[in-house]
């Protein structure tokens, strides 16, 4: 007796998705007529079904965030499939979904086996497996049912295609559960000024700013510093051990640098926002230098500092998940953030060696970019 379906294994490449396939998935729910075309009957072949079977890299969102990975993928080609218009009967249609749902599995096995892998570059070579196994499989089914007629074993294997459906999670999608350490690096910009007796000594100030941080869970180490120009607004005058005397001028432009090491404990950490308020040590410089009058005025005092972080997340994506020194035996992705960063610092500054000790509370406000990341690991 001549195959009542006769299979065809066809492996696409995805730059060529515009040959515009009519593709039916298994989500969709179970075979239909509706699902093939209709052939007159010739040569006693009753069905014809062309399946596809591959793997690709998707980039999804999950729970507001871009993930990458790489997800196993089936469908029947049903622009392609027919059945013969005398052979529409019951037995023919079981047939057929026996076949898709044997799909199906493979499709998640293969999906295990990738989720399992620790070689990206070893998923070619599971995908022929995958595809070797099926084939197979739906020729074996093809001799013991004798091409769907036997009932009896096309009933065995609906049952056991059943059980292999519920073993096997459908719809993968990734799972992330956070490592507890992180990172940011930032650059930006900081504007500094003062209150009291300071601020009648010196301008606000402006300029560069750049730092980075550490973070284990909510527990943050950050290390910031600032390097800009200031604007005396009396003289100062120091007078080095040698007895010479280093002056910075009033009116005259100056550096000014600001060190922060501090502490910092994140209270809000979502999907968009993250606020941690800090305590640091800090290190405020004053300088002014004159080299036609060999003059090199120097002066820096530590401080007390509190403050408060805020970021923004603008954009933020799971990396491919990967095996590495750093996996520690499982699957690990990198989370990567872009976000927009806002410090506000509030320190006392005294200065007791300068004339007039100034004193007083100092005001810095920071904008930056950040990019920070933390490991995930993936199930």
């Amino acid at each position: 007796m001549r195959r009542i379906l006769i299979f065809s294994f066809y492996l696409f490449v995805f730059l060529a998705a515009s040959a515009q396939i009519n593709q039916r998935y298994w989500s969709q729910g179970p075979l239909t007529w509706d699902d093939f075309s209709i052939m007159p009957s010739s040569s006693g072949e009753r069905s014809m079904l062309f399946y596809g079977l591959t793997f690709k890299p998707v980039r999804d969102t999950l729970d507001g965030i871009r993930c990458c990975y790489y997800r196993a993928e089936s469908y029947m080609m049903n622009s392609d499939s027919w059945v013969a218009a005398d052979h529409r009967d019951d037995n023919t249609l079981r047939y057929n979904q026996v076949i898709f749902d044997m799909i199906e599995v493979e499709t998640r096995r293969l999906q295990q086996s990738i989720n399992a892998d620790p070689n990206p570059f070893a998923y070619d070579g599971l995908f022929s497996i995958a595809g070797d196994r099926l084939s197979a499989r739906i020729d074996s089914f093809c001799s013991l049912s004798h091409d769907g007629t036997d009932t009896a074993v096309l009933s065995a294997f609906e049952r056991q295609v059943a059980a292999e459906l519920a073993q096997y999670p459908a719809d993968y999608r990734p799972r992330y559960t956070a490592r507890p350490f992180g990172y940011g690096l930032y650059v930006g910009i900081g504007v500094t000024g003062s209150t009291g007796s300071m601020g009648k000594a010196f301008a606000p100030g402006a300029g560069l700013n750049l730092g980075f941080d550490f973070s284990y869970n909510r527990h943050l180490l950050i290390l910031d510093g600032t390097l800009g120009l200031c604007k005396a607004l009396q003289t100062f005058s120091l007078a080095d051990p040698d007895g010479t005397t280093n002056t910075f001028p009033e009116g005259k432009l100056g550096g000014l640098l600001t060190i922060n090491l501090g502490y910092g404990y994140t209270l809000v950490d979502n999907l968009r926002w993250q606020l941690s308020p800090f305590v640091a040590l800090g290190i405020r410089e004053f300088s002014y230098s004159s080299q036609n009058q060999n003059n090199n005025f120097a002066y820096a005092r530590p401080e007390p500092v509190v403050g408060l972080q805020f970021r923004h997340h603008l954009w933020q994506q799971h990396a491919f998940p990967e095996y590495g020194f750093l996996a520690g035996g499982g699957r690990v992705s990198e989370l990567s953030r872009v976000s927009l960063q806002g410090r506000l610092l509030l320190s006392y500054s005294s200065f007791p060696d300068l004339q007039g000790s100034p004193t007083g509370l100092s005001i810095q406000a920071q904008l930056a970019l950040s990019l920070n990341g933390r490991l995930f690991n993936v199930d």
